[in-house]
């Protein structure tokens, strides 16, 4: 009897394994469909923005930056409006900033901050001292490889803001516009190549597009 029970037991435990271990054979596969992935893969929800700089004169003449960027404070950068209704300012603003990894060691960065008047003109680049009545734009450039570094500051120039979709949050103040940039002028380069530093006024025209929502 005792042996009959020991042989149901032992049976038992070896249909337990097998069952459990078809059961695993039989999981199913990682879902690599395009529509899983999408959703496994966060930055493809992200905006895309674009940035087309061209360059005239200076240590970067006839160079060209293109392409696409993704637009959150971890990529890339964005844009944001500045509202004179609530905040102490004599105009409404438009902010950027694009922060791109050319890849092989460059780097590309650009800030600017645009005030409009009610029919969203911006103001034109130039040193006026009202920090409110001038659009400002800053250009940073740097190739580790060469070990160049270029800042460049505007100087004065034009700057146009089309394309526009303004939104609010709940609280009724606007966030995070989509816009496009497009801008022509002058701007004071100062290079450090090496133990070489050098500083002249460039040209740069350039269009940009900050987008926030897909």
């Amino acid at each position: 009897m005792k042996r009959n029970n020991l042989y149901v037991l032992i049976c038992t435990s070896l249909l337990f394994m097998l069952a459990t271990s078809c059961g695993e054979s039989q999981k199913k596969k990682p879902d690599t469909s395009p529509q899983t992935q999408k959703q496994n893969n966060p930055q493809d929800e992200k905006p895309m923005g674009t940035y087309d700089i061209h360059f005239s004169g200076g240590s970067l003449d006839g160079k060209t930056f293109s392409g696409k960027v993704l637009n959150d404070s971890d990529h890339g950068g964005g844009g944001g409006f500045l509202s004179k209704e609530n905040k102490s300012y004599d105009k409404n603003q438009f902010t950027m900033k694009v922060q791109v990894d050319l890849g092989d060691k460059k780097r590309l960065t650009i800030q600017g901050t645009f005030p409009v008047d009610d029919d969203n003109n911006a103001m034109p680049m130039d040193t006026a001292k009202d920090f409110y009545k001038k659009s400002v734009m800053q250009i940073a450039f740097s190739d580790e490889k060469k070990d160049i570094r270029a800042s460049l500051q505007s100087k004065s120039g034009r700057v146009k803001i089309s394309n526009i979709d303004m939104r609010k949050n709940k609280s009724g103040i606007f966030v995070k516009p989509d816009f496009k940039v497009h801008f022509d002028g002058v701007f004071s380069e100062f290079i450090r190549e090496k133990n070489n530093y050098h500083q002249e006024d460039v040209s740069i025209t350039g269009d940009i597009e900050i987008r926030n929502t897909k």
